[in-house]
């Protein structure tokens, strides 16, 4: 397979070569006869000798994804999609696995040799969907390796929830209708026929669990979602089962003094009975038990119309008190029988410094070639005095990208600096029986005791690998690590037809996707032509003056090998790119060095970036919803550029960042270094206005689309404006203009397009370009409310405001939007007025006085706004980017044991020690309650109820999860933890307050902070340091000012991430340490 991926990259080179000119003119030009002359001998290499080697010594053609091509295109991997095996039915079944469903009694662990048992009972009689009512799916849980069923539906430990098992081969055929879905009710489509087909007839079923006793809600959701279902897909079939927790009359044929809770059914019964015959539905039952009780509770429910015939499977499947209820239903579908396609990509460790080194004479020979061409002032731009033709210019640059790639390709495939992710296989036609079947055991006991060391094997597979990585590549077996526990990662993008709602094939899927974006550039927001019109204008006309700086020639000296060094050291070897390696990057090879400074820098001389360095690929990621995605509204659009990018952006970003966020200002909140500190400026402002009896409202706009909707031109003006001149805006206009995209989905590489318009996401500078845009917005808003919302009011001034209320309280509370920009001359007339009066007596009357004459509650706030202090006003941020959480019920779900005990059953299936899992709560589950839990640090009872969560943590991890003698200290002893959880939350509101000191005093939270100091209230800041001062510490914890011998004010001209080391060096010794010593 490395040897086919080599073929491919090499073909790739062959058949994208630089576009050489065939003479050059001017004669200024010739000095790059020495750089074409290389390029022509690298690509004859290629032609005549490289490849027809190649040829000889591989095999049969291999669909695969190589290092530098990419995937392959749409009309190579045709041959991946056979025709697969038809079904003519489908049988469907449930099957309530018992009291404790797949967890161990006394735990949440997964129970194998249940697991095994349902599975290996489920294969015999074929079913291909079946409905688990209470399963106890334990979350995080990894089920067994060759399970011929996957799981649909809730993770839980707990008894009222539902799953579903679906033969592996049905997964492309299977759709979860996740608006219809909920812990005891599980809705999904089958659909009909293979990929990309027409529409056709669907079967729609659910899966149910009722809760005992008469579940009217339950219920009456079924007959509700049925008849919606109903009347939306008129042509489809329709089957329900589960386990229904009642008793109908009907499923039973007894004498007529029976009294079992069938014949003399309860009042509940009676009802759900109705119900279910008011909808059109009807059980169909075979008479017999399926219950130990000798009831009929396990129902197959469908249509009046069109009942199906259902079966009880006597014999007890897994201990289960209930027995297997088994339907056939008459539906055509199609097995899903697809290759896999094989990857290879270019290895991450220190074996390119090798590769490097054996080809170092040619990196010589080529910056030997490059340096005359720096040198010549004949390849500037036309603007700032050059000669050479852009497109020749262009040509040239391309050359010597082309030949380093060439160059790069060649060397890490012959040094075998390649890794293979996947192989090419191909699914089984008939998925294999499940091999730990309890008829290939002489007793049940050994069958248990099989499945038991099966599970345990696997396991141990896992931990070896990790302990085998941990002892030669510690580095490996961490990404490794990340690998196994990250659950994010983990997903398969499956869309379906939006009008037919049937799969689509990989070239459909792509089609979609590149249209969904085209959709966004192409969008139907309004937009003034003439403004346009302008910013085109006024891009000509800076492209044409040449960019003139303040200080002529003070942005065109060339990048040093110091800037290089910094930008190659910020790179992760282990991170993606396109194309290219990080690791080959950062190899110290100083020829190879050499001459990537040397390209970057042609670049730089001649202000402009190379064809290659210009493509970007869009990868899909999942952004919510369910693993199997099914939805292009599920997906985030991101795109990796190529590794030359990178160090292209990096040396630009170094000269150009600051002047760039100095004109961004400090609106700009959040981001990866502080998303944190936006959040606590409201809370703050929340709190100040709270003591003086005022309400708070703020507005939350979302700009839709906001990165893929950005006009090029006006972040060309913005950069300009911002103080990019000269080569440095020659640059990123040529990098703007050349941006390129193509997409790749399951190995599969799209035709290049262009997007009209948007941020080049992916690649370094598009955050910093699209915030200068942004500036126009909140000017633009800020010119309509200047004041913004102030956090603190004149106590008088507020005392007027509720007296005017009692006096004459407001007609109405709200106005229309445009009311803001109406009272500016009202608010203006209203403090010059104020500013007359001396007294605060006369003030306070005529404050009275102008409120009651407001109609409006919304005026009155205004005026009221207008004479206060520390406002925030438009404050940018990026929510769903760099927030863990975007709903209430996310951030429970992290300060709970929820997090925990999905990590937890991970780890527990990969058969990882103690202490592995110890240490994994410490990088994995700790940092998100304590990055949530910093809001929320000084409610009554935090802090111990953080103890608490932590107990039950380590509690679980020493198995004496319900033991109450073990004390906490003794538990966070014994997992090796430094820390208290509560100690933890204390030293992060410690930073978090040294944060907020350390801000530039135009941000949100710096303004806030410096209310705090004007004001007796109650509030974030003031009950942190209060905590730092607090009796029970060694030793009271200094601001961060006392520590730092600049001082804040110097901080904040400098900038935050600029001082974070030199902080960190004076800091005193032990004063980070104060905090958890008192604890």
């Amino acid at each position: 397979m490395e040897r086919a991926a080599f073929v491919k990259d090499v073909q790739a080179l062959i058949t994208t070569p630089p576009q050489l000119p065939a003479r050059l003119n001017p004669q200024e030009a010739e000095v790059a006869l020495d750089l074409l002359a290389h390029t022509r001998t690298l690509l004859h290499f290629l032609k005549h000798d490289c490849v027809q080697v190649l040829q000889q010594h591989s095999s049969a053609q291999i669909v695969l994804s190589s290092p530098y091509a990419g995937g392959c295109q749409v009309n190579e991997v045709g041959s991946m999609y056979d025709a697969g095996v038809k079904h003519s039915h489908i049988t469907v079944a449930t099957l309530n696995p018992g009291r404790t469903g797949f967890s161990q009694l006394g735990s949440d662990s997964l129970l194998h040799w249940r697991l095994w048992a349902v599975a290996s009972a489920l294969e015999d009689q074929n079913i291909n969907v079946c409905g688990l009512p209470g399963a106890r799916l334990p979350p995080g849980a990894i089920l067994p390796s060759g399970l011929p069923y996957a799981w649909y539906g809730v993770r839980s430990s707990h008894w009222d929830s539902v799953g579903v098992f679906v033969k592996l081969e049905m997964q492309e055929s299977f759709v979860p209708l996740d608006e219809h879905c909920c812990d005891r009710v599980f809705w999904f489509m089958i659909t009909k026929g293979t990929r990309g087909q027409g529409h056709q007839t669907e079967l729609l079923g659910c899966a149910f669990y009722a809760r005992p006793g008469g579940d009217r809600e339950t219920w009456q959701m079924l007959a509700d979602t049925y008849r919606t279902l109903r009347s939306k897909h008129t042509t489809a079939k329709f089957v329900l089962f589960g386990d229904a927790n009642c008793h109908l009359s009907y499923v039973v044929d007894h004498e007529p003094q029976c009294v079992c809770p069938h014949c003399k059914q309860s009042a509940a019964d009676v009802i759900i009975e109705s119900l279910l015959f008011q909808a059109g539905l009807r059980a169909c039952a075979d008479g017999r038990p399926t219950h130990d009780s000798g009831h009929i509770i396990d129902l197959v429910i469908a249509p009046a119309d069109s009942p199906v015939v259902s079966a009880v499977f006597s014999d007890p499947v897994g201990a289960s008190d209930h027995r297997l209820v088994i339907a056939t239903v008459m539906h055509s579908w199609t097995a899903d029988l697809r290759r896999g396609m094989g990857r290879v990509a270019w290895a991450s460790g220190d074996d390119w410094y090798l590769c490097l080194l054996w080809v170092e004479p040619l990196f010589l020979q080529l910056l030997e070639a490059v340096q005359p061409i720096l040198a010549s002032d004949a390849f500037k731009p036309e603007s700032l005095g050059g000669r050479i033709p852009k497109k020749l210019r262009r040509a040239v640059l391309d050359s010597a990208a082309w030949a380093r790639d060439v160059i790069y390709v060649v060397a890490g495939h012959t040094m075998q600096a390649v890794r293979v992710i996947a192989q090419n296989h191909k699914k089984a036609s008939v998925p294999a029986t499940a091999s730990l079947h309890p008829d290939n055991f002489a007793s049940f006991e050994d069958f248990k005791q099989a499945a038991r060391e099966a599970a345990n094997q696997q396991q141990r597979q896992a931990a070896e690998t990790y302990a085998e990585l941990r002892a030669s590549q510690p580095a490996q077996a961490e990404k490794w690590l990340t690998s196994f526990f990250s659950t994010k990662a983990h997903f398969q993008v499956e869309l379906l037809d939006a009008d037919s709602c049937q799969p689509m094939n990989i070239s459909q899927m792509i089609d979609v996707l590149i249209d969904d974006l085209f959709a966004r550039a192409d969008n139907d927001f309004e937009e003034d032509e003439q403004e346009v019109k302008l910013q085109t204008l006024e891009v000509s006309q800076i492209r044409r003056s040449g960019v003139p700086a303040e200080i002529p020639g003070s942005s065109d000296q060339l990048y040093t090998d110091q800037e290089l060094e910094l930008v190659l050291k910020r790179l992760q070897s282990t991170k993606k790119c396109f194309r290219g390696c990080f690791a080959a990057l950062k190899a110290k090879v100083i020829a190879a060095r050499a001459f990537m400074l040397a390209l970057v820098n042609l670049g730089r001389h001649m202000a402009l970036t190379s064809t290659l360095w210009s493509l970007r690929c869009y990868s899909p990621i999942r952004k919510s919803g369910p693993s199997l995605v099914r939805k292009v509204e599920a997906l985030r659009p991101i795109s990796l550029c190529t590794d030359m990018a990178h160090v292209q952006d990096g040396l630009w970003m170094a000269r150009n960042a600051s002047n760039l966020s100095d004109y961004a200002g400090g609106e700009q909140c959040g981001g990866a270094s502080d998303p944190q500190s936006l959040v606590l400026s409201l809370i703050i402002q929340a709190q100040l206005r709270l003591h003086q009896g005022l309400e708070t409202f703020w507005a939350l706009l979302d700009l839709r689309w906001a990165f893929d909707v950005a006009s090029v031109a006006g972040m060309k003006i913005n950069c300009w404006h911002a103080g990019v001149k000269r080569q440095d805006w020659l640059l990123i206009d040529d990098v703007l203009d050349m941006d390129t995209q193509c997409l790749q989905l399951h190995g599969c590489l799209s035709q290049l397009f262009k997007l009209r318009c948007g941020t080049a996401q992916g690649r370094k500078f598009s955050i910093h370009v699209f915030n200068g845009l942004l500036k126009w917005l909140r000017e633009s808003v800020q010119s309509t409310l200047p004041t913004g919302l102030a956090a603190c009011v004149p106590a008088w001034a507020v005392s007027a405001y509720h007296y005017a209320n009692t006096l004459a309280p407001p007609t109405q509370l709200y106005k229309r939007p445009g009311v803001a920009s109406e009272m500016l001359p009202l608010c203006a007339t209203f403090q010059a007025a104020l500013s007359i009066l001396a007294q605060s007596t006369d003030a306070y009357n005529f404050t009275v006085g102008f409120l009651v004459t407001m109609q409006s509650d919304a005026e009155r706030r205004l005026l009221l706004n207008s004479i206060g202090t520390h406002p925030i006003c438009v404050a940018q941020f990026v929510d769903d980017a760099t927030v863990p959480w975007d709903s209430v019920g996310s951030v429970k779900a992290v300060l709970s044991k929820a997090a925990f005990t999905q990590l937890f059953h991970i780890a527990e299936s990969g058969g990882f020690s103690a202490p592995v899992l110890a240490a994994q709560v410490m990088s994995r589950v700790q940092p998100l309650v304590v990055f949530a839990a910093v809001f929320f640090a000084f409610a009554p009872g935090a802090l111990t109820k953080l103890d608490a969560l932590q107990w039950q943590w380590g509690k679980a991890i020493l198995g004496c999860r319900f033991s109450k003698e073990f004390k906490r200290a003794l538990v966070v002893a014994q997992c090796g933890w430094t820390l208290r959880l509560s100690s933890a939350l204390m030293e992060e509101v410690a930073v978090m307050l040294a944060r907020l000191a350390a801000l530039p005093l135009s941000h949100p939270a710096a303004v806030m902070l410096a209310a705090t100091e004007q004001t007796l209230a109650s509030t974030w800041v003031s009950q942190a340091r209060a905590m730092l001062d607090h009796s029970s510490l060694p030793c009271a914890i200094p601001a961060l000012c006392v520590c730092v011998l600049y001082g804040c004010r110097a901080l904040r001209g400098i900038g935050w991430p600029c001082c974070q080391e030199e902080i960190a060096q004076e800091v005193p010794p032990g004063v980070c340490e104060a905090s958890s010593a008192g604890k």
